[in-house]
């Protein structure tokens, strides 16, 4: 598995790719170098798009609107062990900001963590780096997920 270049964005995401004769998608690979901590985490590709609708809900109702109605989703902490369980994907994603009366909410960070074969993990995320690893990871499936199943384009079945 070959290192990406964070770039100024300080984030990435790419895919891993099985050895078949497929080459489907066997996994993602998201890495981020954050204030409050650097990481990297491994998502299945159900994960991926977990975090990737959760990072676009995010980013639609708190990082680019002021939409007062997304108050309640951004928390003003880290989760805790016990605070919002994993979804079944084995995944979660959560906004840390604060928010004031009549104001909109303020996401500071978006923490991912993933329960993975390959290791259980967390990362931080600013909110650019948040929009950018969501812009990946829609990518991502675009390029892989077709006729409802994980794999390369492959014109011979097509």
């Amino acid at each position: 598995m070959h290192r990406h270049y964070l770039g100024s964005i300080q984030a990435d995401a790419w895919p891993v790719i099985a050895q078949d004769q497929r080459a489907s998608l066997d996994q993602i690979i998201v890495e981020s170098r954050h204030p409050s901590g650097n990481g990297q985490i491994h998502l299945s590709p159900q994960q991926a798009l977990y975090v990737q609708s959760r990072l676009a809900l995010v980013a639609i109702g708190c990082l680019h609107h002021e939409d007062q109605s997304f108050a309640g989703v951004v928390a003003d902490h880290a989760p805790g062990p016990a605070e919002h369980t994993m979804r079944d994907c084995g995944a979660r994603v959560w906004p840390v900001g604060h928010v004031m009366a009549s104001q909109p909410p303020v996401v500071e960070e978006v923490i991912v963590e993933s329960r993975h074969p390959e290791g259980d993990g967390a990362i931080h995320l600013s909110p650019d780096q948040a929009d950018f690893v969501a812009a990946q990871l829609t990518h991502i499936a675009l390029q892989y997920l077709h006729d409802d199943v994980w794999g390369g384009e492959d014109a011979r079945q097509q």
